[in-house]
């Protein structure tokens, strides 16, 4: 399965620059994208880490969230709107899952 994640981002990213999308789609596909990575980043963390795969998972996903807004402010492509909270959950909660499921596999 871990042979397959990187095809996953490098597909994710051809769609979102190389092929012209509407907006409506757009938008929750870059939210399962980011999810996908911070369930990724976490479980690769804390199957190294071995304990503390809660922690490890939320902290991965809060610094997930905090570097893509800081990065989407300094490009001025911030903006706050109703999917923003959606967003962020998503993340902090696939992190959350990838931690605790890399503890536990």
């Amino acid at each position: 399965m871990s042979f397959y994640i990187p095809y996953f981002y490098v597909g994710g990213a051809v769609i979102i620059t190389k092929i012209d999308t509407a907006e409506s789609f757009l938008i929750p596909f870059t939210t399962v994208l980011c999810a996908v990575s911070s369930f990724t980043d976490s479980f690769i963390l804390s199957k190294i880490k071995r304990e503390n795969g809660l922690i490890i998972g939320l902290s991965t996903g809060i610094v997930f969230c905090i570097t893509i807004l800081i990065l989407s402010k300094y490009y001025n492509s911030f903006h706050i709107t109703p999917l923003l909270g959606t967003k962020i959950a998503a993340i902090i909660i696939s992190g959350a899952l990838g931690g605790i499921l890399g503890v536990n596999t």
